[in-house]
C-alpha cells in the first residue's frame, strides 16, 4: 500500500528488471496510487501509458493517458485521451504531435489576446468619444439585428392553415 507521506518513487524499466530476481506485480489499484502519488507530491503532469484493462485505473488518474491497442483488448484504448497502435508510435505523440500541440496553442493565446485587446479599445474608444454617458455602443446593432430575425408582429403573420387563426 502506498502512503502519502513517501517521497522516493522506484521506476521500474528495463535495466532494473536484471537486479529484481522476481517478477514485479502491481494491482491495478497500486497503479493509480502511483500516479496520484506523482500528481499530488511532485506536482507533475502525469503521462500513463497502457495496454489492458489492468492499466484503466492508472490511464484515468493521469493527467493525460495513452492506450495501446493490442491482444488485451480495447479497454484502455476506450479510456485514455489518445491511442496509438503500438509503443514504438509513442516518440512520435509526443514529439510531433506534442509539438504541434504546443504552437497550435500559443497562436490560440495570442488570438485570444488580440480579440479581447480590440473588443476592449473599442469600448473605450466609444466611451471617450461620447464623454463617459454610459450610452449602449452596441445597442444600434443589436435593435437591427432584432428586427430582421425577429418574429412578425400578430398583424404582419399570415394565419397557419394547419394551426388556424393567430392568437
Amino acid at each position: 500500500m502506498l502512503k502519502d507521506s513517501m517521497d522516493a518513487i522506484f521506476i521500474v524499466d528495463g535495466h532494473t528488471k536484471e537486479d529484481v530476481s522476481e517478477e514485479l506485480r502491481v494491482t491495478p489499484l497500486q497503479k493509480a496510487q502511483v500516479v496520484d502519488l506523482v500528481k499530488k507530491c511532485r506536482k507533475a503532469i502525469t503521462l500513463a501509458v497502457g495496454d489492458g484493462s489492468n492499466d484503466i485505473g492508472m490511464i484515468k488518474n493521469a493527467h493525460i493517458g495513452v492506450g495501446i491497442s493490442g491482444q488485451e483488448g480495447r479497454q484502455a484504448v476506450l479510456n485514455s485521451d489518445y491511442s496509438i497502435a503500438q509503443f514504438r508510435y509513442l516518440q512520435r505523440l509526443l514529439l510531433v504531435h506534442g509539438r504541434w500541440s504546443y504552437f497550435r496553442m500559443c497562436k490560440f493565446l495570442c488570438y485570444f489576446f488580440y480579440k479581447n485587446i480590440a473588443f476592449t479599445l473599442v469600448h473605450f474608444w466609444f466611451g471617450f468619444f461620447c464623454g463617459f454617458s454610459a450610452q449602449d455602443n452596441f445597442g444600434v446593432l443589436q435593435a437591427g439585428i432584432g428586427k430582421r430575425h425577429g418574429r412578425a408582429g400578430a398583424k404582419t403573420e399570415k394565419p397557419s392553415p394547419l394551426l388556424g387563426k393567430p392568437v
